[in-house]
């Protein structure tokens, strides 16, 4: 999650998918595919994340997110 800030934090500043792929050592379509979520939904969907059907998550929903 906390790429998935940097990103959005760092494309508002201006830099480029591309510098930003560089920096945060992610491959330049997962950029870009977090921009069109945030640019569709906001930080909310940004930070919403979807697990394989029928996988049960490690985490329980009230620790995923503390805030």
């Amino acid at each position: 999650m906390a790429k998935r800030i940097a990103v959005s934090h760092l494309i508002l500043q201006g830099y480029y998918a591309i510098q930003v792929a560089e920096l945060l050592i992610v491959h330049r379509e997962t950029i870009s595919s977090y921009v069109n979520k945030f640019n569709h939904g906001g930080m909310e969907a940004l930070l919403h994340r979807k697990y394989s059907p029928g996988k049960t998550p490690f985490l329980l929903p009230e620790k995923e997110h503390p805030l």
